[in-house]
């Protein structure tokens, strides 16, 4: 039998679902790939964005610390979340959300444009905060 290599070009912002067909001819049909999404360890898609959870603990809500988020283009982002000003008024809650421009999915169509990554804090609670 026949044998051919179809090279199929994954283009920027492409979400899960995409249909590509390739055009049969002599004894080959058509034929139709659907893009599947690989989940990532540490990175949610929504839409054009990208969702992490940073899980910190009740005393990191009062800042001071650095995160580091590895992208999937290969670069890294970091932060630094400041201690705060009134010590007894914590600078994250649980929940919070902090949004990064441009660091998201590319967006299909639009050249060197890309969605937001969005960063929620949410607080482990420890056990011995818990009342019984």
């Amino acid at each position: 039998g026949k044998e051919k290599i179809y090279t199929i070009p994954i283009k920027p912002g492409w979400k899960a679902g995409t249909k590509i067909t390739f055009k049969g001819g002599d004894d080959i049909p058509n034929m139709t790939f659907v893009v599947e999404q690989l989940p990532h360890k540490f990175l949610r898609r929504d839409g054009d964005n990208l969702q992490y959870t940073c899980w910190i603990s009740e005393s990191q809500t009062m800042g001071g610390i650095h995160i580091t988020i590895p992208l999937p283009t290969g670069e890294k982002y970091s932060r630094t979340i400041p201690k705060a000003a009134d010590e007894s008024i914590p600078v994250l809650s649980n929940g919070e959300k902090l949004v990064i421009p441009s660091k998201g999915m590319p967006i299909k169509g639009e050249l060197d444009k890309r969605g937001d990554l969005v960063i929620e804090f949410r607080v482990r609670r420890s056990s011995a905060s818990h009342t019984t």
